[in-house]
């Protein structure tokens, strides 16, 4: 069966034909990407997932700056080997378009409006959290233009965001390319399945009629590992290396 079926509402059958030929069922039964080497990911309703990071952030205090270095590392991935568009005409438009559709796509944000150049101030609509949102973009343009950056942000307005990438000048590697799964395609009991997936006018990715985000299992394998060094007196946080 599909992991999408549309039941009305905000039901968008093209969003959910790409959704359902794009996730699909792993051989240990877990979701995957396609798109990153069919690495696995985790669905949230958006409530829930805010929800979790307020309890993390009662146990060990202010995390915006990990969870931007964490969610950089890890969707740095999923950038690593696009074919970006090349065409003669609107080159950076289609390319920044690109990026701003994937993370609409995911439930993460958007992109309004972003600059070329050396130091890019990106004003972006949110549906996370502006450090979530400003990880992945950095993420996003570091690989575009295969140069690292220093990013800060803050709240811009209703859902609004600024965020400012300053390109630096150290090293840049691109991370090593996901391993594909080899094997049989798993499946997943129908009381699992989401149906019903589209947009709203705001440009909120709704999945059964509710707010929902998806994102890599690995962010939560880093965010884990920044947490633990936070437990360790004296132990730098070890992905703060963007943030200021």
């Amino acid at each position: 069966m599909p992991l999408i079926e549309g039941t009305g509402g905000h039901h968008d059958a093209e969003l959910s034909a790409r959704l359902s030929a794009r996730f699909t069922p792993r051989d240990d039964g877990r979701l995957g990407d396609a798109l990153d080497g069919n690495r696995p990911i985790v669905i949230f309703e958006r409530k829930m997932f805010e929800t979790i990071q307020d309890s993390l952030e009662r146990t060990f205090g202010p995390l915006g700056r990990r969870y931007a270095n964490a969610m950089a590392e890890v969707e740095a991935n999923r950038w690593s080997e696009v074919e970006w568009p090349s065409s003669l005409f609107g080159k950076w438009k289609k390319r920044v378009a690109l990026i701003s559709e994937e993370y609409q796509l995911r439930g993460i944000g958007s992109i309004s409006k972003v600059n070329d150049g050396d130091e890019k101030i990106i004003r972006a609509r949110r549906f996370v959290r502006t450090s979530l949102l400003a990880g992945a973009l950095t993420a996003s343009f570091e690989q575009l233009t295969e140069s690292n950056h220093r990013m800060r942000w803050e709240d811009d307005r209703d859902n609004g965001a600024k965020i400012i990438l300053e390109a630096t000048d150290r090293p840049f590697f691109k991370p090593e390319e996901p391993t594909p799964t080899e094997g049989v395609k798993g499946s997943r009991p129908e009381s699992e399945l989401i149906h019903g997936a589209g947009i709203t006018p705001e440009g909120v990715m709704m999945l059964e009629e509710v707010p929902s985000i998806i994102l890599p299992s690995r962010f939560f394998d880093a965010l884990i590992t920044v947490l633990e060094s936070l437990q360790e007196e004296g132990t730098a946080a070890l992905t703060d290396s963007r943030c200021e």
